[in-house]
């Protein structure tokens, strides 16, 4: 009699192993090793139709409880402005009619009946609607709408997302001194922003801003600090300056928090979000 051979996800401690662990009930071929938390492939970008449309590539993941192993065998695209229906160029919507300016996650969903894996849209990032049957989920990137409820231009490169064009989250000439949470333009996850800071003076004074890391109280503030100063300019707007801080995290808000040492003498005072990198579903410790 002929024999079948099968591949299977052993996890133990975390860790891939053809021995002893928790053993994944997913029979695949094209992914050979997935550890806890772990996601590969399932890359995201706007489809045919740009406005609409998100196209995923083929790839495999955990679900959010590490309990099955989603695989994504053939690339899918969904449309966001229709309700949710089973397979690509369908309606990837949860519940609900698109909105403007609205954050949306993806989720890869499986049914465990079936093995079918497929994806869906949903404004909430932690528990979407789920199609009846499905039963896992696994949150794979975001997108943003603008108000048109088109979804913004995105290139996603591994994790990181960089915007078609930049967004001013602050545009002040009388920014405040004090600590201030700020929203990005990031998902409403724990993220690395990528962004920039500029800072343009109007006469001979110096001036400077602090950028934080979102997870910081109001008065013992945590994560990286980065400052710009010693900024001095003579006449009206004559010299700027600009600094891209690395390793700030948002807090799951999508917040990091700005403050500036004065509210005079600045003519311009920009905080640019140009995209950010998303764990994607990982732990962030």
């Amino acid at each position: 009699m002929a024999s079948t051979a099968y591949n299977y996800l052993a996890i133990y401690d975390g860790v891939p192993s053809g021995a002893a662990g928790v053993i994944l009930n997913d029979n695949f071929s094209d992914i050979s090793d997935l550890t806890l938390d772990s996601i590969q492939g399932l890359h995201t970008s706007n489809g045919t139709d740009a406005s609409h449309d998100i196209d995923i590539t083929t790839g495999a993941a955990t679900d959010s409880t590490n309990a099955s192993v989603l695989v994504l065998s053939s690339a899918i695209t969904k449309q966001i402005d229709a309700s949710w229906s089973v397979g690509t160029a369908a309606g990837g919507l949860d519940t609900g009619s698109v909105t403007t300016s609205t954050w949306y996650a993806i989720w890869l969903i499986k049914r465990s009946d079936t093995g079918v894996v497929d994806a869906l849209f949903s404004t909430s990032f932690t528990s979407p609607t789920m199609p009846t049957n499905y039963d896992y989920k696994r949150y794979i990137g975001a997108v943003l709408t603008d108000g048109s409820s088109n979804i913004y231009g995105y290139t996603q490169t591994g994790d990181t997302w960089i915007w078609d064009y930049y967004f001013d989250d602050v545009n002040d000439s009388t920014p405040t001194t004090t600590i201030t949470d700020l929203r990005t333009s990031t998902p409403p996850v724990v993220a690395e922003w990528i962004g920039e800071v500029y800072l343009q003076l109007n006469g001979t004074v110096t001036r400077y801003v602090n950028i934080w890391g979102g997870d910081g109280g109001s008065t013992a503030l945590t994560g990286s600090r980065y400052v710009i100063q010693n900024l001095t300019a003579s006449g009206t707007a004559d010299i700027w300056q600009s600094v891209a801080p690395t390793g700030v995290y948002t807090n799951s808000s999508g917040q990091i928090r700005w403050a500036a040492s004065h509210n005079d003498f600045i003519a311009y005072l920009a905080i640019r979000t140009y995209g950010y990198t998303d764990p994607r579903g990982r732990t962030v410790n």
